[in-house]
This record gives structure tokens, sequence and C-alpha cells, in this order.
């Protein structure tokens, strides 16, 4: 997929995630903002790994551009939708980095996909 801004219009039960896609290289690298906060927060980090790894910049369910899901919100649902994320823009598995409340650093949650998490 082309870099650039995007939504993912996901199917039940997964939330819809708003995501930006930086670089071309492999493998690819998320990068989870911790709660209350958006994909934004990473400007230097995406600058500077883009050059040699696909970037995936996720708006958590609820945050920045991503909707508040009608089911509410868990740390595992959002560790769910992200996997699924992954998943779908065929990114799995990913190196993640997580801000300090990411989603409980995605790499030391059991996920719920099997492969989505590389390290």
């Amino acid at each position: 997929m082309a870099a650039g801004s995007r939504i993912l219009a996901s199917m039940p039960p997964a939330a819809p995630l708003h995501y930006t896609l930086h670089g071309r290289g492999a493998p690819p690298v998320v990068l989870l903002h911790g709660l209350g906060s958006s994909s934004t927060d990473w400007p230097e980090q995406r600058a500077a790994l883009q050059a040699r790894y696909r970037v995936v910049a996720v708006d958590l369910p609820g945050h920045g551009r991503s909707p508040l899901p009608a089911r509410g919100l868990t740390v595992e649902s959002m560790a769910e939708d992200v996997a699924a994320l992954l998943v779908r823009l065929d990114a799995a598995p990913a190196t993640s980095s997580a801000s300090r409340s990411g989603p409980a650093s995605p790499c030391g949650w059991r996920w719920p996909l099997p492969g989505v998490c590389g390290r």
C-alpha cells in the first residue's frame, strides 16, 4: 500500500482504526501511542524508521481520528483491533514500539492472532 493516511473500515467485532503508512522497507514496525493520545506522537521516530522499515502508526480506538466503538474499550480489545489491522495490512508479524501506556507493549501481550508480533 502507498504511504499516507487512511481509516480501516473493519468488520465487527474489530473497531475501525485510523492509521498512516510510511516507508516501503521491511520488516513492518507498528507505533502505538499512550492512552489519551494519538499517532501524531511519533514524528521523530517515524522519520528515523521510514527509510528502512514499513511504519504503521495507529490511532487506537477512541483516540485521534479513530472512532470510539460502541462496545467500549479494554486493553485487550484495543490489542485485538491492532492485531486485526496488521493482519489486514499484511504487516504481521510486526515489531512494535509503544509509549508508556500504549496497549501494554503489545509484544508482551498474548496477541489474539498468532504470528502478529515478531518481537
